[in-house]
């Protein structure tokens, strides 16, 4: 394990609002630290809940790709002892302790029913949304529908996207009770 750097404020406040709360929306710019944010929830889940399942969701596969995969790659590398196995036809991640990540880009032409999307069949006791402000609430209702198995930390669903006017999941976590974190 290589030496860890100190957590930004943002990543800070996540991992704190991940203790208490099930719903967690964060808006925060550009390069401050959302995805590794995310990562580290994940990975955070993950060892507190060997065997269970976390879902991943991002807006398209080119994001995955290319922001998220390398987040996931260097804190996996970063925070846990032994390699994570990594298979990228199912774009699925398993650790030491044998919690999946599953990862999705979610988009639904407008030819689908909503009903026919990248997130059926994952069952999960987390799911994280990422790039929020390009996506609609369908997503989170969808990634809601997903997490059934929630382990011993319990269920959850954070949300990050831009700073935006209007943002849905940032009302969302309002609404019910959530935590919601704002950093620039």
């Amino acid at each position: 394990m290589s030496e860890l750097p100190t957590p930004n404020a943002l990543q800070i406040d996540l991992l704190r609002a991940l203790r208490d709360h099930s719903m967690i929306a964060c808006q925060a710019g550009w390069g401050s630290g959302k995805t590794t944010a995310l990562s580290m929830a994940l990975i955070t889940y993950a060892a507190a809940n060997p065997n269970g399942a976390s879902l991943f969701v991002t807006d398209t596969n080119k994001r995955y790709i290319s922001v998220v995969y390398p987040s996931l790659v260097e804190w996996t590398q970063r925070l846990w002892a032994q390699p994570w196995e990594y298979s990228a036809s199912e774009q699925r991640w398993t650790a030491p302790n044998g919690h999946t990540i599953w990862c999705r880009s979610y988009f639904r032409p407008n030819t689908k029913t909503a009903n026919q999307n990248s997130l059926e069949g994952i069952n999960c006791g987390m799911a994280l949304i990422d790039e929020a402000q390009v996506l609609t609430e369908e997503v989170a209702h969808k990634a809601l529908g997903r997490i059934r198995s929630a382990g011993e930390m319990g269920s959850r669903l954070v949300i990050c996207g831009l700073p935006v006017h209007a943002a849905w999941w940032v009302d969302m976590a309002e609404r019910t009770g959530g935590a919601v974190i704002k950093h620039t």
